[in-house]
């Protein structure tokens, strides 16, 4: 994975296109384009900006232009695919439209991105809608679907007030060591390990790596590490020791502590809610 830059070929104005894979690989990328994305399949972690939560079946996000994301699955089956349905726009689309203005709200606050909560029961039959459709009926599906958006209650705006667009999306070498993350979060991962692996010293590393992702290198571990434990409490009976072994952590006490600190509630405590 070489450049985060996504440039993406329109054959009209709404791109759309179902994506299919046994596993959503790190692609932490960004494009002008505004995205509109429904898991229907599939379960893992989803970064927008500097948020990191889970997804999983009926996962909806909108995403502003220029906005860094990431989609990344927990799991590989061959036999059960990941599906997500995505819808990409430009936001020049409705500018010569003055019945559009009460949507600028609703994309002036997609660039943290946002999270539709709730069944969505009105929202998820008009996004299906669009595979059968062609030409000016995706055009019409797509002024439905932003006016339900627009008047949806249950919204969850997912980047923090401190997250400052751009991020520096531009530097490959973020691609590289969020990937090595991503796939290294059962071993041992040290600030000097890491930053060795971009030939960078510690205290460069982290500054470049909080500036890059929004977090400190031990945060974004730490939380990544918690939101792999979630899952193991949440679809296994292992015992909380195991699972924080198997989630990188060195020892009971450091999971408890730290699990605590980001859920506000003991591993035990989140197992039995579930």
């Amino acid at each position: 994975m070489k450049v985060q830059l996504e440039k993406i070929l329109f054959q009209g104005s709404i791109n759309f296109f179902v994506r299919e894979s046994s596993q959503f690989q790190p692609y932490w990328h960004y494009h002008p384009e505004i995205e509109i994305t429904l898991i229907t399949k599939g379960k893992g972690f989803r970064f927008v900006g500097d948020s990191i939560h889970p997804y999983a079946e009926n996962d909806l996000v909108i995403i502003g232009e220029n906005t860094p994301h990431q989609w990344v699955s927990s799991t590989t089956d061959e036999t059960n695919l990941q599906r997500a349905y995505v819808i990409q726009f430009k936001k020049e689309l409705f500018q010569s439209f003055r019945e559009c203005y009460p949507l600028e709200t609703l994309l002036e606050e997609s660039q943290r991105g946002i999270q539709f909560l709730g069944s969505k029961s009105t929202i998820i039959p008009v996004i299906l809608s669009f595979q059968n459709a062609n030409g000016i009926q995706r055009v019409s599906l797509l002024f439905e679907l932003l006016n339900e958006l627009l008047e949806y209650k249950e919204k969850l705006v997912l980047s923090s007030t401190k997250y400052k667009y751009p991020l520096n999306v531009r530097d490959e070498r973020f691609v590289k060591i969020n990937n090595y993350i991503l796939n290294h979060l059962d071993q041992k991962l040290t600030v000097e390990h890491v930053a060795e692996k971009c030939n960078m010293v510690p205290q460069s590393f982290c500054r470049w790596f909080r500036k890059c992702s929004g977090h400190s290198f031990i945060s974004f571990v730490n939380i990544m590490r918690v939101e792999m434990a979630c899952q193991s409490l949440i679809n296994s009976n292992l015992s909380i020791k195991h699972i924080a072994l198997n989630s990188g952590f060195e020892n009971v006490s450091h999971f408890n502590r730290t699990f605590k600190s980001l859920k506000r509630r003991t591993p035990t405590e989140f197992r039995k809610s579930r």
